[in-house]
């Protein structure tokens, strides 16, 4: 069968799988292990000495140091040295994209032989490298390389990837391209800026106005946890969430204990009335409802308890994600695991506000030290209806959710827009590293 013929100004080269690809004309084809080498710089181990050691996260995210330990404290005893932007494979974590560069400010840490350490050749730069590293075209290469018997225990074959090849363009326009993935990287670092200003401004913000509220010239002193005394606006009250509860300001509290009733595997059905676990009330107060297990209506007839109506607040209360927190918005209900909590409201208290306080860093700080320790934190219904709350007036209730509500839009919108121009990078990264765009 005759071989396709290129487009012009490109050529034809075959992949590690005997598939032809089509390269601009200038460009290369070059075998990884051709440009890059691993470099090892064994360090001589002292159990008395402290060393940094670096750990690779997951999702192209970086790396960081995984803390100062004394030699004696680690377990491998194999360690090695690394430099500023030399480029670090996690062999047994690549297949999730643990992979980068090494910063400055670990240019003096270690790394264990699970870890893959390049250098290149003067005929590219490891930045380069890097960028290539966040795409599909590196995923797959890695991924095939990879061996093992389940996606977390596999483990990078090196003689395998250094055998696969990758498109080198020439170095003025490798430069180009380089340059341009650069500056779309800075925007959306710019962006990460912004949003860390903006939440630590929330922050103290909600600080205030939950404690303060706006405009009082009129305080008084009450007492607050641990016998602190603490200054509220005249018009507020201190109370408990249980004083809430027996006033009828919080209708009713209820978590998704089940018994025996509680949902299998096998009660799951791919439509249905979602079932709302700890792990998909996300950070930013917002439930995943596609991604939780669904559940028919005649199991859900079966039980008494646990169901969550629109409007309800829920509150992670157990586990690792305790005090995680977010607005039900769905029509129809949904299911609790034991690990949440519904709160359902009067009209006396505004549900963004109730909200807010569940945020505040204090109120998240005395929910975990509150909690019960036994297999994992536990902070149940009796054990919330112990805390305090700084109520005021229903109409400034309103006032302080709508303005921490205008900041949560703003995090929310620049977010949005992060997002996109991820998107946007990740197209052109393809794009222009494969030569399917030409600068």
């Amino acid at each position: 069968m005759a071989s396709k013929k290129a487009k012009q100004g490109y050529k034809l080269v075959k992949n590690f799988f005997q598939k032809e690809i089509e390269i601009p004309q200038e460009w290369t084809y070059e075998k990884y292990g051709d440009i890059f080498q691993e470099i090892k710089d064994p360090v001589e181990f002292n159990d008395d000495e402290e060393y940094d050691l670096i750990t690779v996260k997951r999702r192209n995210l970086g790396l960081v140091s995984r803390g100062i330990l004394k030699g004696s404290d680690i377990l491998t005893k194999n360690l090695f040295s690394v430099q500023e932007d030399d480029f670090l494979i996690a062999r047994m974590q690549i297949v999730h994209g643990a992979c980068g560069l090494v910063p400055k400010s670990l240019s003096h840490a270690k790394i264990s032989g699970s870890y893959l350490r390049l250098k290149s050749t003067d005929k590219l730069n490891l930045k380069y490298l890097n960028l290539l590293s966040f795409t599909p075209f590196f995923y797959q290469q890695t991924f095939v390389s990879s061996v093992g018997s389940n996606i977390e225990k596999m483990n990078l074959n090196q003689t395998h990837w250094f055998n696969h090849q990758f498109p080198l363009p020439p170095k003025k326009e490798k430069n180009k391209i380089v340059s341009i993935l650069n500056l779309v990287n800075d925007l959306v670092n710019k962006y990460d800026s912004i949003i860390e200003t903006t939440t630590k401004i929330k922050i103290g913000l909600m600080q205030q106005l939950l404690t303060k509220g706006i405009g009082h010239k009129k305080f008084k002193k009450v007492k607050w946890y641990y016998g602190q005394e603490i200054e509220i606006p005249e018009s507020s009250n201190v109370v408990t969430i249980g004083e809430l509860l027996k006033k009828g300001i919080i209708l009713e509290i209820q978590d998704g204990n089940h018994g025996e009733l509680h949902p299998k595997n096998d009660d799951f059905t791919e439509k249905g009335t979602p079932f709302i676990t700890a792990k998909f009330v996300h950070k930013n107060n917002k439930i995943d409802y596609d991604a939780c297990n669904k559940l028919p209506l005649t199991f859900i007839k079966k039980l008494r308890i646990g169901f969550s109506e629109k409007n309800d607040l829920i509150l992670v209360h157990k586990g690792d994600s305790i005090g995680k927190c977010a607005i039900n918005t769905l029509e129809e209900i949904c299911m609790l695991s034991p690990q949440t909590t519904y709160y359902r409201l009067s009209k006396k208290i505004d549900l963004i506000f109730l909200l807010c306080i569940f945020q505040n860093p204090y109120f998240q700080k005395q929910l975990n030290s509150f909690g019960i320790q036994s297999t994992r934190k536990y902070v149940g219904i009796k054990g919330q209806q112990i805390f305090k709350i700084i109520l005021p007036p229903i109409h400034e209730q309103q006032k302080i959710a709508s303005i921490l509500f205008e900041v949560d839009k703003k995090i929310d919108d620049f977010k949005s827009r992060k997002t996109k121009l991820n998107s946007l990078k990740q197209g052109l990264m393809q794009k222009l590293l494969t030569g399917q765009i030409r600068v």
